[in-house]
């Protein structure tokens, strides 16, 4: 059965032969949310009191949709959630967690960078927006044109109270 194969497939989110394309082709593709909500649930973040469930939910639903499978044939969300399954794979079959020392807020943003690393890619590269005098070129001064732009999306959905999942954090750790 479908349901049977899927809980089948996310018992190996944490392997290297995890199939993120099976995987999305199975939920026509929206297995991007379930892959980032599932390994954010297994390092536990929610239950340690960093983040809200809720607003968790409400910010994966929103990077997941910030992605485009039209714009950017690549640089979308299954790039985005494959990119964070591999990090995960490698901080827990790697062994990385304890080989960097990671504590709770490192594994936390390294893995919100993962699935944000791309968000709102346009589709275009550096050079192109660069050689164009596109607006996102012309905001960054062309420097690291799409790097900035990512990151500044990232904050920007951030300052939204209902996605904002460092709420709880201190300054610091923001």
């Amino acid at each position: 059965s479908p349901v049977a194969k899927l809980i089948t497939m996310m018992s190996r989110i944490e392997y290297p032969d995890f199939d993120i394309f099976e995987l999305d082709e199975l939920m026509s593709e929206k297995a991007s949310v379930l892959i980032a909500n599932e390994i954010l649930k297994r390092v536990d973040f929610v239950r340690s009191g960093m983040i809200d469930m809720g607003v968790l939910r409400n910010f994966i639903v929103k990077v997941v949709d910030s992605y485009s499978r039209t714009n950017a044939l690549y640089h979308n969300d299954l790039h985005a959630a494959d990119v964070m399954q591999t990090l995960f794979t490698m901080m827990m079959r790697g062994d990385l967690q304890n080989k960097m020392k990671l504590g709770d807020l490192d594994k936390f943003s390294m893995l919100i960078g993962a699935i944000c690393h791309d968000l709102k890619h346009t589709g275009q590269n550096n050079i192109f927006h660069i050689n164009t005098r596109s607006k996102i070129a012309m905001k960054y001064n062309d420097i690291s044109v799409l790097e900035n732009f990512h990151i500044a999306q990232t904050f920007k959905l951030l300052s939204i109270d209902e996605y904002n999942i460092l709420n709880n954090f201190k300054p610091e750790e923001y």
